[in-house]
């Protein structure tokens, strides 16, 4: 559609739910991002009825900027697509592909 039905919903998550994301981050080698990325991945599936779904995420580019790169001025940021089939593989597997693709 026209995104004119699309609503904002905002649902403040327990502090105890983020620590225990990064547990299970901990836990199978990978960044909290990756978990992060992976429910939304989900929920776009879900709102789309589309097992494969792409989404932008945005990287710092500062980090392997080279010397002086701390000195310049500007924005540095990478916005890398993210495509992630939720359909076709396990919880585990898929948050070591989005892993694989960060």
């Amino acid at each position: 559609g026209d995104g004119s039905g699309v609503k904002e919903v905002r649902l403040q998550l327990d502090s105890s739910l983020s620590k225990r994301l990064r547990v299970q981050a901990r836990q199978l080698g990978v960044s909290a991002a990756c978990l992060h990325h992976l429910a939304w991945a989900q929920v776009l599936s879900r709102i789309s009825g589309k097992d494969d779904v792409v989404f932008g995420t945005v990287l710092m580019g500062r980090m392997n900027g080279g010397e002086g790169a701390d000195r310049a001025l500007g924005m540095f940021i990478n916005t890398l697509p993210m495509r992630i089939n939720v359909g076709y593989q396990g919880a585990q597997a898929s948050v070591q592909a989005i892993h694989a693709q960060l």
